[in-house]
């Protein structure tokens, strides 16, 4: 990948984008009954707008440096895994409920 603007920081950057998105667009399925006031969906809503814009922060911040190999590291591996907690809260909560998924999800991530 020489001269690639591409470099690792770059490719993690979209992906944390990608996964804001993602996160984004399921909590809009995240069905409100009530009407006005604070629902079960901002804090979802908020957490994936904010990955997404540092996603492309740090994306934009990659670009301007450049590496030569995209290695695999052990930060990748972290990402996907807090990636993998996040789908799991996020589907915790629709079927169980925000005190149990808390419970379940917090831990691993606090670890």
């Amino acid at each position: 990948m020489q001269g690639s603007p591409l470099n690792r920081e770059t490719l993690l950057g979209l992906a944390m984008a990608a996964i804001g998105v993602a996160i984004v667009a399921a909590s809009l399925g995240i069905e409100v009954l009530e009407q006005g006031g604070i629902g079960p969906r901002v804090f979802p809503l908020a957490g994936g707008v904010a990955i997404a814009g540092l996603g492309v922060a740090q994306a934009l911040s990659g670009l301007r440096e450049r590496i030569q190999q995209v290695p695999v590291s052990r930060d990748f591996l972290r990402m996907l895994l807090l990636t993998a907690v996040a789908v799991a809260y996020l589907l915790g909560i629709t079927y169980f409920g925000y005190l149990l998924a808390t419970a379940f999800c917090a831990p691993v991530v606090l670890a």
